[in-house]
């Protein structure tokens, strides 16, 4: 794939992707599997925002 953008994330929380944030710094309940195409946005999605991106994503696999 290529790589679309890069930006700078600041937060006074850890970001764990894969993983939900344990009290003591650390990740836990860790995630057993692949993650691909991560988005992170600066604001909410609205309902036709999502299905656009839903929609994109399907074009790429047959039905089957």
């Amino acid at each position: 794939g290529n790589l679309a953008d890069v930006d700078s994330v600041s937060t006074s929380y850890g970001f764990y992707v894969g993983a939900t944030a344990a009290s003591g710094g650390g990740g836990r309940e860790f995630f057993n599997g692949l993650i691909d195409e991560v988005r992170i946005y600066s604001r909410c999605l609205d309902s036709e925002e999502i299905r656009w991106l839903y929609e994109l994503g399907r074009q790429f696999y047959p039905e089957v």
